[in-house]
């Protein structure tokens, strides 16, 4: 990925696939930024992770709800530029720096779709974040927890 601070060698395939997804989410919404709304919609449509869909389906949230507040929330584009290159914006960085961090409490060697979802919680200010919290009521600790034995018990990354 263009614009990012962290080697793809330390991203997991799931991640990089999740990544992807965003991009070409926020190119098909003609939008100028990938924002952590285009990132929670390729995670939850991320089809190399298994810790997304575990994570889900124990909570019991689902999928296409998310899909539908995150289709109500992407805003209307400025222009219809028809080549357009998404960036990460600030916020987006912001969420990877997280999962970054997650990633090293938990001494993984690599990045996770689990480490970005953890991310997701932690922005304060992201639309993604917001989304998990307040309507699927998750809590950041509950999450890690789950993500860490999830990645103990697999033994991924």
């Amino acid at each position: 990925m263009e614009n990012l601070h962290i080697p793809r060698n330390r991203m997991s395939g799931s991640l990089y696939e999740t990544l992807y997804l965003a991009k070409e989410i926020a190119k098909e919404s003609y939008q100028e930024f990938i924002r952590t709304e285009h990132l929670l919609s390729g995670l939850v449509n991320c089809r190399g992770t298994n810790v997304i869909k575990e994570f889900l389906e124990i909570y019991k949230i689902n999928k296409k709800e998310i899909e539908q507040r995150i289709e109500l929330a992407i805003p209307f584009p400025i222009s219809f530029k028809l080549n357009c290159k998404p960036e990460f914006n600030p916020r987006t960085k912001s969420v990877l720096n997280y999962a970054e961090n997650e990633s090293e409490l938990m001494t993984r060697e690599k990045i996770g779709t689990g480490h970005l979802l953890l991310g997701l919680i932690r922005e304060p200010n992201g639309l993604a974040g917001e989304l998990l919290r307040d309507n699927f009521s998750l809590e950041l600790n509950s999450a890690r927890d789950f993500v860490n034995e999830y990645y103990q018990l697999k033994n991924e990354l």
